[in-house]
């Protein structure tokens, strides 16, 4: 080796997960065809009546069929999507921010109220004030909702893309 010329790491291993590109599209696919005929199913009035009881806990839970399809036709185990361990201090961290962003959301509601400026908090009560349920909207938005978008996006669609 020449004394000026910089040592070539050797390049890291691709990354590399159970399920294809291919596979990872047709979960695409399926995605965008059972979204299609849930906004059918609503449009045509049929689902009126689901989306008052547990029918929203449902039309949340359809979001993972693309992943049991691919990850019961390659025979696939769970724990590739993923997930493992975590500090408590991070975690920590994370609450902690998480409340930090609601006090400023707070804050910032409150100099708009004062302004006379028109929150959505208004129309979102009125909403709720509407449903004969409306703990299952809370149960789906801030419990089941992010379970699934975090399996669906972040471990297999980012996963299935990133290789």
């Amino acid at each position: 080796m020449e004394p000026n010329q910089i040592p070539v790491k050797d390049e890291a291993p691709a990354y590399s997960v159970p399920w294809s590109v291919t596979d990872t599209w047709l979960g695409v696919g399926l995605l965008v065809l059972l979204s299609i005929g849930m906004l059918s199913i609503l449009f045509l009035g049929v689902g009126q009546q689901y989306l008052q009881n547990v029918g929203v806990l449902i039309l949340e839970l359809v979001y993972l069929l693309p992943i049991l399809l691919v990850f019961g036709w390659r025979r696939i185990s769970w724990k590739h999507l993923g997930f493992g361990k975590f500090s408590l201090n991070v975690m920590g961290i994370g609450c902690g921010l998480l409340l930090g962003a609601y006090l400023i959301i707070l804050l910032h509601n409150a100099v708009l109220y004062m302004l006379g400026i028109d929150t959505q908090g208004d129309q979102i009560f009125d909403i709720f004030s509407q449903l004969e349920s409306p703990i299952w909207f809370f149960v789906v938005g801030a419990v089941i909702a992010p379970i699934v978008e975090e399996l669906f996006f972040r471990g297999f669609l980012f996963q299935g893309f990133r290789q």
